[in-house]
């Protein structure tokens, strides 16, 4: 084989899996329907909770970009009245991952007034998303973004 074909073979392969990467990421960050399971009280006890909505954030001590995640939900929480942001770290509570299928860190529940799951974002995702999530359930007259299941 010459040279000339190997580059070729091998600048080939890594554009395919440049754009598969970039195509993984924009999905996992990408907010889909959050199963209407409650979260147990233990969590986030209702005390807790923001009379219109709450982010729950679930992190580990070695996530890299659950700072800033955190960082940009407290902003938004702190910018609508009525909106709260709850940090859960799951290191070592193996049993709430279990139980809300928590496979990778940050995973963010959006909830609504009445604690129920709306909205589940995995991996961090722009602050724009969680805005457009937030303001779709604080104002139902929002045009909705379509939300995979």
């Amino acid at each position: 084989m010459s040279p000339l074909v190997a580059i070729l073979i091998l600048a080939g392969l890594v554009a395919v899996v440049t754009v598969a990467g970039l195509l993984g990421r924009a999905r996992s960050a990408a907010p889909r329907a959050a199963r209407a399971a409650a979260i147990p009280q233990d969590i986030v006890p209702a005390g807790a909770r923001g009379d219109e909505a709450t982010f729950v954030q679930f992190s580990t001590r070695f996530c890299g970009s659950c700072p800033a995640v955190a960082r940009a939900l407290r902003s938004l929480a702190d910018d609508r009245p009525g909106v709260v942001h709850v940090e859960v770290d799951i290191t070592e509570r193996a049993e709430v991952a279990a139980s809300l299928h928590i496979l990778q860190t940050p995973t963010v529940l959006l909830l609504d007034r009445h604690g129920v799951p709306v909205s589940r974002f995995t991996g961090a995702a722009p602050r724009s998303s969680y805005l457009r999530e937030l303001t779709r359930v604080l104002e139902p007259g929002a045009p909705a973004s379509p939300l995979p299941s």
